[in-house]
């Protein structure tokens, strides 16, 4: 988390002072390991920044289901007949949410390991979003989006899940930071 600049080390006293409450963050483990296989342990620092009241700024699109299997049909059938020229690559960006600049003034408690002694009384300024905030898949499709359009991408106008590269005949259908791409070999390994 420190690598990716997450977050930056401040005083409690000036989240105080700006009349921020500190959000209390925990590790969430998983096991990613399939069932017969040897443990394979992930952890996650989770904020946990819970749901109070209605808010309409943190809302992130998803795609239809109907979205995915068009993609898939027209994958298939791209041959005429014939063995498909085009192909499916799936994506799955890795800690997705830290990459994206958070839009909100958010202040994290920091788990004993990001404390030094010299440090005092510090919580942690995030600079970017993390898992657990309330605006974080909001932040990250915003990041995303403007990342592709850099590529040349254009996303959907009925769905901003949905994207495609006209030039190089891609489409794109993602849900959060798992992403399917329909496109011939050449421009699948161009977009990975």
């Amino acid at each position: 988390m420190e690598a990716m600049g997450v977050y930056r080390k401040v005083l409690r006293a000036m989240a105080a002072a700006r009349g921020k409450k500190v959000v209390g963050v925990r590790w969430v483990d998983t096991n990613k390991a399939r069932e017969g296989d040897k443990a394979d342990i992930r952890s996650r620092l989770v904020a946990k920044q819970f749901a109070v009241g209605t808010r309409d700024d943190i809302f992130a699109a998803t795609p239809s289901l109907e979205a995915i299997k068009i993609m898939i049909s027209m994958t298939a059938s791209s041959g005429h007949g014939h063995t498909p020229r085009k192909r499916l690559m799936v994506l799955d960006v890795k800690r997705a949410f830290l990459h994206a600049e958070i839009t909100e003034e958010v202040y994290v408690e920091l788990p004993a390991e990001a404390k030094a002694e010299s440090d005092g009384d510090v919580v942690g300024h995030l600079v970017k979003a993390m898992y657990g905030t309330r605006g974080a898949p909001m932040c990250w499709q915003t990041h995303i989006t403007q990342h592709l359009k850099s590529m040349g991408f254009e996303p959907g106008i009925a769905n901003p899940c949905i994207f495609q590269h006209r030039q190089r005949d891609l489409q794109m259908v993602m849900h959060v930071d798992d992403i399917l791409v329909s496109g011939e070999p050449k421009g699948l390994q161009w977009c990975r």
